[in-house]
């Protein structure tokens, strides 16, 4: 009794912000369940929180009482498209990420019960005319490893090197073990098992990740864990360590820089320089589906640039 007199006292603001907890924790769970990635899933709360941030602040009336997701519109979901384009002058990738957060999290209430339809059905993303990737350049790889190099750490080299030569996403990084890594001399390879959506994939090592890969072993604590990229404490890596790790050495050789970069730099490479077949690079890479890997393939800003100012005609 006393439980249920403690729930009636508490007010609707205080209730809407406890269902709103709850509504927040099966988004969540979802996204694990269908296998996103830590930073896709916080990707998508933060959309969330930022439409519903906007909506609270469309009226008066909706500031006073805690954000409601079975009220919400197509017509509000069309309008925050707007505000993010016309307003905020938000990237189309920008703009289209957001509301892919919206649309997982509104499949979601509809899945629980909270709303028997989704509100961001016909609300559209901005198409995009589909260019490459940023990736490095080959002058811009050589001066990042010249500055990884001479840090002279053994397990920063290697993480480099492998991010640069394998194309592995940060998550699958940090769930190596000693066991996934097969070193010989003359080959090698690393199996992740249990990549995006499950997939489970074997990634040939080329010499250079070899030969990092062998120093790095020698200096490791023999003792310690057996993931294989460990904290100077001995535990295993965090992802946003690794984010971390990559961007400190970007800074130095000023390159804008992030583990996505280092994975779009191998697709980039292996389709346009070593001329690789899309079906190989999509295995390599872990792509469920090659039209994923033909990015790779289409022409970048540079060379978009570089067309057009051969138009050009002197004075």
């Amino acid at each position: 009794m006393a439980k249920n007199n403690a729930t009636e006292k508490r007010s609707p603001k205080e209730r809407g912000n406890s269902r709103d907890s709850s509504q927040q924790r099966a988004f969540k769970n979802a996204l694990m369940r269908a296998g996103k990635s830590p930073l896709t899933i916080r990707s998508y709360q933060t959309s969330v929180a930022e439409f519903k941030a906007w909506w609270l602040a469309q009226t008066t009336g909706r500031r006073r009482t805690p954000f409601n997701p079975r009220v919400v519109s197509v017509h509000d979901v069309r309008a925050f498209r707007g505000h993010l384009v016309k307003d905020l002058k938000a990237a189309p990738a920008t703009v289209n990420r957001k509301l892919s957060g919206l649309v997982s999290y509104f499949r979601v209430m509809r899945a629980i019960g909270i709303r028997a339809d989704e509100p961001t059905e016909g609300v559209h993303g901005i198409k995009q005319v589909r260019t490459a990737p940023c990736a490095l350049e080959r002058k811009d790889i050589n001066r990042l490893l010249r500055f990884v190099y001479a840090s002279h750490k053994p397990r920063d080299i290697a993480i480099l090197e492998l991010l640069l030569n394998t194309g592995l996403r940060v998550g699958e990084l940090v769930h190596l073990s000693l066991d996934d890594i097969t070193i010989n001399e003359r080959s090698g390879a690393v199996r992740i098992r249990d990549g995006k959506g499950g997939v489970f994939r074997c990634v040939p090592l080329n010499a250079d990740v070899r030969r990092c890969l062998r120093h790095y072993l020698t200096v490791r604590p023999a003792n310690a864990s057996s993931v294989l990229f460990l904290s100077q404490k001995g535990a295993a890596l965090a992802s946003s360590s690794i984010w971390r790790i990559v961007k400190k050495y970007g800074e130095r050789a000023e390159l804008k820089l992030s583990p996505h970069v280092l994975r779009h730099t191998f697709g980039t490479r292996m389709v346009r320089e070593q001329k690789a077949d899309l079906a190989l690079v999509a295995k390599l890479m872990g792509h469920q589906d090659v039209n994923t890997t033909v990015l790779y393939a289409q022409p970048t800003d540079a060379d978009l640039a570089l067309a057009v100012e051969g138009l050009a005609v002197d004075d």
